[in-house]
């Protein structure tokens, strides 16, 4: 590629990231892991994007915020650079920016090889074609890269590594095994837990306690000293602490709802608001643009304390790119990609979702929009089901067990302080449910 191709490649890259910086700010977190200002060779466009990043992380980003701190870093003073500043706010897709910021690592990457054979071969007096030379060096570099992060394994090394994992799970003091417990025996005891990589989805009609079974999951990471993010799109962080609130301190909702509280109670409220003191339980009610996004999210908290479980309350409510056409295919697609994201963020992801109302007895995969395609990117599949908005009797109909078979068991649902629990082992000899749909 000649030098003047390579000069017009990094203005296209340089511009095109500092304009996903106005119009796609959800890309900042993930892109900012991969370049800096230093990477730009336009100064004014390595600011937009540092000032862009820093605000952002602030959560003070917009329009004119990013243009006062350009001025005050002494930028937008010529109309060239004001003009810039209006022309790139057409703005650029996340996949492009992600594409744009690739290239100009690389373009970079190459300049600091220019540079040093171009110091190298000055002192040893040496007249060569340096742009080539960095060229070749950087696609040597780029295949020791490849062959240092392949991805393939050696089925001995796999083997010795399940056995560990094996023997681990024998020494409860060990804390390198993959499986969390969801402090649910019957759960537990079919399941072996939530492993790290795996996509779960808990499917109910609406007031069957979704959101109730998995704050009450949450809670029961946080009692394990696990790190949590509930992504909540249907409620505000506020709603669902009351419900926490209401759990950890057995006060009713309704007292807490409507503030009709005693002093005893806000004495167990203020005992029970010790659960969530550290920073290991994050509450995100704000929906991102893309799954990408989430994804940057979730591994910025884990980068301050290891999450354990993500929760995504609910599916139907991520919104929806413009580029698909038909929302089924949206949520199929969205399902792979947030299995991915357990893999790479390791630890598991719990999604809710809606069944439709009009489904009769006891809700099946055949309830869920393109359950076919949607169910097979899933590890555990779990519908939750009571015979009526007050009753204490909650159905757990596990129909998709990775690590074991599907199963069903009973829970007990009080509504009254939006808490779940185990059925006691001698309840369990004479239990009798008063759940009676087939």
């Amino acid at each position: 590629m000649s030098d003047d191709r390579l000069h017009e490649l990094r203005i296209e890259c340089e511009q095109s990231l500092a304009s996903a910086a106005l119009t796609d700010p959800e890309v900042l977190p993930e892109l900012s892991a991969v370049i800096t200002r230093e990477d730009f060779s336009d100064p004014f466009m390595g600011e937009w994007f540092q000032a862009a990043c820093d605000l952002q992380k602030a959560g003070r980003l917009s329009r004119r915020t990013l243009k006062r701190e350009l001025s005050q870093r002494g930028y937008l003073e010529s109309t060239a650079e004001s003009r810039q500043f209006i022309e790139l706010g057409v703005g650029v897709t996340g996949g492009s920016a992600r594409y744009y910021a690739e290239q100009l690592l690389k373009l970079s990457q190459i300049n600091q090889i220019e540079r040093l054979l171009s110091r190298m071969s000055g002192r040893l007096g040496i007249d060569c074609d340096l742009q080539s030379v960095a060229n070749q060096c950087s696609a040597e570099l780029q295949a020791v890269c490849a062959r240092e992060s392949r991805h393939w394994e050696q089925a001995h090394d796999i083997a010795e590594s399940v056995y560990r994992e094996m023997k681990a799970s024998q020494d409860p003091q060990d804390e390198s095994f993959v499986s969390t417990l969801t402090g649910f025996s019957e759960i537990d005891s079919n399941t072996g837990g939530m492993y790290a990589g795996q996509l779960w989805m808990l499917a109910a009609k609406s007031y069957m306690g979704k959101t109730t079974i998995a704050l009450s999951l949450a809670q029961n990471q946080l009692d394990q000293d696990h790190g949590v993010y509930f992504a909540s799109y249907e409620m505000e962080g506020r709603e669902l602490l009351e419900r926490l609130y209401s759990s950890a301190s057995s006060v009713p909702l309704p007292s807490i709802v409507q503030r009709r509280l005693g002093q005893s109670e806000l004495v167990s409220l203020l005992e029970s608001s010790q659960h969530w003191s550290g920073d290991h339980f994050c509450i995100d009610d704000r929906p991102p643009s893309t799954i990408e996004g989430l994804q940057a999210r979730v591994s910025l908290a884990s980068a301050e304390k290891k999450v354990h479980l993500v929760v995504i309350d609910h599916l139907l409510l991520l919104p929806t790119p413009r580029k698909y056409e038909k929302r089924h295919q949206f949520l199929v697609e969205a399902t792979a990609q947030l299995k991915q994201m357990a893999k790479a963020l390791d630890c598991t992801v719990l999604v809710l979702n809606q069944v439709n109302m009009t489904a009769e007895g006891r809700p099946t995969e055949k309830d869920l929009a393109q359950s076919k395609e949607l169910v097979q990117n899933l590890d555990v599949l779990c519908m939750a089901d009571r015979s009526s908005k007050t009753d204490e009797d909650l159905h757990m109909d596990f129909l998709k067990n990775r690590k074991g078979a599907p199963f069903q068991c009973w829970l007990k649902f009080f509504g009254e302080v939006q808490r779940v629990e185990d059925l006691e082992t001698h309840d369990m000899d004479n239990y009798e449910p008063a759940f009676t749909q087939v």
